[in-house]
């Protein structure tokens, strides 16, 4: 049975939540994003797949959770929240 797949905004909950700092979910059209992916060096293919992800994800193609992942584990995912707690911060804090 599949459950509800995270949302950006569950993720920027959790993250704020484990990290102790605030996070937030921003939003932008695809051309400005496209825009900074390649301003920044991302080859223009690369932020056109990017953005592939992320039209999907707005078609509902993430919005559940499959037990694959857990069956091809053998055991249940690590939460992303265990996860975050779980890594050193970098040198900047990051």
């Amino acid at each position: 049975m599949c459950r509800p797949a995270l949302t950006f905004d569950d993720i920027a909950a959790i993250a704020t939540e484990s990290t102790g700092r605030a996070v937030t979910r921003t939003t932008t059209t695809d051309d400005r994003f496209r825009e900074q992916l390649v301003g920044h060096g991302v080859p223009a293919e690369a932020a056109n797949q990017l953005l592939g992800v992320f039209a999907a994800s707005r078609a509902g193609e993430f919005a559940a959770v499959d037990p694959a992942l857990a069956t091809l584990l053998g055991r249940e995912p690590t939460p992303l929240s265990t996860v975050l707690r779980e890594q050193p911060a970098t040198q900047d804090g990051r």
